[in-house]
C-alpha cells in the first residue's frame, strides 16, 4: 500500500474514534462480592458440585447527558432480574442479590480440596480455594430520552471462594477428663 492510502486510513479511523468519543453510550458501574461457600469432606474426584451461590451487586448506572435510565437487566445462567427506572433512581442502587441454584452451575475443577482421608476426622487437601471466573453476570443498561434509546450490554467474571467444613476439634477433650 502507498503511504497516501495509509494516510486516509489513518484518517477515517480517527474519524470513526471522534464519532464514537462523541457519542456518548450508557455505563454501568458493577461491585460484587465473593460468596463464601462450605462444604462438607469430600471422597475425592476432581470435580465439585456446589450448592445454589447468592451473589450480592451494588450497580451504579450512568445515562448520557438528558436520558434517565430506564430498565437494567442483570443475569447469571438462567436466572435474571429487572430492574424498571423506579428502582434505578437511587445512586448507587442499593444491593441486589442474585441467588443462582445449584442445578445452573456446572461442576468445577477442585482437585485436592477438602477430601475425606478415612483415618482421621481432619480432611487432606486445601481447606480454602478461590474458583476464578466460575460464572459469568450479564447486564444491560436501556437509557432513554424523549424517546430515543440507547442499549449498551456488560459482562463480569464472578468469583467463589469454597472452604472445607472442619469437624471439632476434638483435642480439646471435655471438662473432668483426666
Amino acid at each position: 500500500m502507498s503511504k497516501a492510502v495509509w494516510r486516509n486510513l489513518g484518517l477515517a479511523l480517527s474519524a470513526v474514534a471522534a464519532l464514537a468519543a462523541a457519542e456518548q453510550m450508557p455505563q454501568i458501574g458493577i461491585s460484587v462480592s465473593t460468596p463464601i461457600v462450605t462444604l462438607p469432606p469430600r471422597s475425592g474426584g476432581r470435580f465439585v458440585e456446589l450448592p445454589a451461590v447468592a451473589f450480592e451487586f451494588t450497580l451504579q448506572p450512568e445515562c448520557p447527558a438528558r436520558s434517565q435510565p430506564s430498565s437494567l437487566l442483570l443475569s447469571i445462567a438462567d436466572t435474571r432480574m429487572s430492574l424498571r427506572a423506579s428502582d434505578l433512581m437511587a445512586e448507587p442502587v442499593a444491593p441486589v442479590t442474585l441467588e443462582v441454584p445449584a442445578g445452573q452451575i456446572a461442576p468445577v475443577a477442585a482437585t485436592e480440596f477438602c477430601e475425606a482421608n478415612g483415618h482421621d476426622s481432619k480432611p487432606d487437601g486445601q481447606a480454602v480455594l478461590v474458583l476464578r471466573d466460575t460464572l459469568t453476570a450479564h447486564a444491560s443498561l436501556r437509557c432513554s430520552d424523549n424517546g430515543a434509546e440507547k442499549i449498551a450490554y456488560f459482562s463480569k467474571p464472578l468469583n467463589v471462594t469454597i472452604q472445607c467444613e472442619l469437624p471439632p476439634d476434638d483435642d480439646a477433650g471435655t471438662i473432668g477428663d483426666e
